[in-house]
Protein backbone atom coordinates (compact mmCIF):
# COMPACT_ATOMS: atom_id res chain seq x y z
CA UNK A 1 0.00 0.00 0.00
CA UNK A 2 1.25 3.64 -0.75
CA UNK A 3 1.23 6.14 1.48
CA UNK A 4 -1.79 8.48 0.92
CA UNK A 5 -1.28 12.18 0.32
CA UNK A 6 -3.93 14.92 0.27
CA UNK A 7 -5.10 16.71 -2.47
CA UNK A 8 -7.86 19.48 -2.63
CA UNK A 9 -11.46 18.40 -4.21
CA UNK A 10 -11.30 19.88 -8.14
CA UNK A 11 -13.86 22.87 -8.63
CA UNK A 12 -15.70 20.79 -10.97
CA UNK A 13 -16.86 18.75 -8.01
CA UNK A 14 -17.77 21.51 -6.11
CA UNK A 15 -20.01 23.10 -8.57
CA UNK A 16 -21.43 19.96 -9.50
CA UNK A 17 -22.10 19.17 -5.60
CA UNK A 18 -23.23 22.74 -4.64
CA UNK A 19 -20.42 23.48 -2.63
CA UNK A 20 -19.54 26.93 -4.14
CA UNK A 21 -19.09 29.71 -1.78
CA UNK A 22 -17.43 32.82 -1.77
CA UNK A 23 -13.97 32.98 -2.11
CA UNK A 24 -13.49 34.79 0.99
CA UNK A 25 -15.52 32.54 2.66
CA UNK A 26 -14.33 29.60 1.33
CA UNK A 27 -12.90 26.61 3.54
CA UNK A 28 -10.46 23.79 2.06
CA UNK A 29 -11.73 20.73 1.87
CA UNK A 30 -9.39 17.78 1.59
CA UNK A 31 -9.52 14.23 0.13
CA UNK A 32 -7.03 11.55 1.30
CA UNK A 33 -5.70 9.75 -1.89
CA UNK A 34 -3.58 6.68 -2.99
CA UNK A 35 -1.85 6.36 -5.88
CA UNK A 36 -2.85 3.79 -7.70
CA UNK A 37 -1.50 3.02 -11.53
CA UNK A 38 0.53 6.23 -11.63
CA UNK A 39 -3.08 8.39 -10.85
CA UNK A 40 -4.33 9.78 -7.54
CA UNK A 41 -7.73 8.06 -6.50
CA UNK A 42 -9.62 8.90 -3.41
CA UNK A 43 -9.41 6.35 -0.91
CA UNK A 44 -12.56 3.48 -0.63
CA UNK A 45 -14.20 2.42 2.62
CA UNK A 46 -12.17 -0.78 2.61
CA UNK A 47 -8.63 1.26 2.06
CA UNK A 48 -9.37 3.73 4.47
CA UNK A 49 -9.61 0.73 6.91
CA UNK A 50 -6.57 -0.86 5.92
CA UNK A 51 -4.86 2.19 6.36
CA UNK A 52 -6.16 2.86 9.85
CA UNK A 53 -5.29 -0.62 11.12
CA UNK A 54 -1.66 -0.45 9.37
CA UNK A 55 -1.17 3.18 11.18
CA UNK A 56 -2.94 2.92 14.34
CA UNK A 57 -0.74 5.97 15.46
CA UNK A 58 -1.68 8.22 12.76
CA UNK A 59 -5.53 7.25 12.62
CA UNK A 60 -6.05 8.03 16.16
CA UNK A 61 -5.82 11.75 15.01
CA UNK A 62 -9.58 11.27 13.19
CA UNK A 63 -10.92 8.32 15.00
CA UNK A 64 -10.81 10.11 18.79
CA UNK A 65 -9.07 14.18 17.68
CA UNK A 66 -9.82 14.98 21.41
CA UNK A 67 -6.96 13.46 23.67
CA UNK A 68 -4.44 12.95 20.00
CA UNK A 69 -5.41 16.69 19.30
CA UNK A 70 -4.57 18.22 22.84
CA UNK A 71 -1.26 16.41 22.71
CA UNK A 72 -0.12 17.17 19.47
CA UNK A 73 2.64 19.56 19.69
CA UNK A 74 2.84 22.17 16.53
CA UNK A 75 5.84 23.84 15.94
CA UNK A 76 6.06 27.69 15.94
CA UNK A 77 6.93 29.06 12.42
CA UNK A 78 7.34 32.78 11.32
CA UNK A 79 4.42 34.91 9.82
CA UNK A 80 6.85 35.18 6.77
CA UNK A 81 7.30 31.31 5.89
CA UNK A 82 4.90 29.96 2.95
CA UNK A 83 2.69 27.02 3.78
CA UNK A 84 1.67 24.52 1.28
CA UNK A 85 -1.38 22.35 1.06
CA UNK A 86 0.57 20.01 -1.13
CA UNK A 87 4.12 18.95 -1.60
CA UNK A 88 3.86 19.88 -5.34
CA UNK A 89 2.88 23.57 -4.31
CA UNK A 90 6.53 23.99 -2.67
CA UNK A 91 7.91 21.64 -5.41
CA UNK A 92 7.23 24.30 -8.13
CA UNK A 93 8.06 26.93 -5.86
CA UNK A 94 11.60 25.22 -5.49
CA UNK A 95 12.46 24.96 -8.85
CA UNK A 96 10.99 28.11 -10.02
CA UNK A 97 13.92 29.98 -7.29
CA UNK A 98 16.49 27.49 -8.56
CA UNK A 99 15.74 28.18 -12.22
CA UNK A 100 15.83 32.16 -11.58
CA UNK A 101 19.72 31.90 -9.78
Amino acid sequence: MKVPSTSTIDKQAEINNGLVVPSEKKAKRFVLTILKDGEWLPMTSDEMDAFEAQYPDIAKFWLDPGPSMESLQIPKIPDNVPIYESWDKAAKRLLSCLKKN
